[in-house]
């Protein structure tokens, strides 16, 4: 089985690791896709299904060829580019306990990258973000 597009709904702040918890950051391998990206701002309704590709094909390139797995924080947000892919014919699963459970087991690796959060600049590039115990 090739490996799966891990796709992490949560938002910039989550994904990229909050100071004030010990077990921050997300699971390795994960793309960043929040799901407000999905979402069209006025309505709150998804996208368009060319604007949704666009935006998958951006933020997630293999997901036209790897099976889809998403999460989130607890397992909500990770539904949106669930329901996005099924829209879009694309069958996926949802990691139900998500980071929440991930995080509980100190063993398994975690990926965070804190100093940007008040440089003020851009969002890091994740695919260089150290690797965290």
């Amino acid at each position: 089985m090739a490996q799966a597009c891990h796709m992490d709904a949560r938002g910039p702040v989550s994904y990229a690791g909050k100071p004030e918890d010990p077990r921050t950051g997300h699971i390795p391998g994960a793309l960043h896709v929040h799901f407000k990206e999905l979402l069209d701002e006025d309505t709150g309704l998804f996208l368009e299904s060319d604007a949704l590709e666009k935006v998958f094909d951006r933020l997630a390139p293999e997901w036209r060829t790897r099976p889809v797995i998403a999460s989130c924080g607890s397992g909500y947000a990770g539904t949106v580019p669930m329901l996005a892919l099924s829209g879009l014919g694309v069958d996926s699963s949802l990691y139900d306990g998500s980071f929440s459970e991930w995080k509980q087991e100190p063993s398994r690796p975690r990926r965070a990258e804190l100093t940007w959060l008040n440089s003020g600049s851009a969002l890091p590039n994740w695919s260089r973000a150290p690797a965290v115990k």
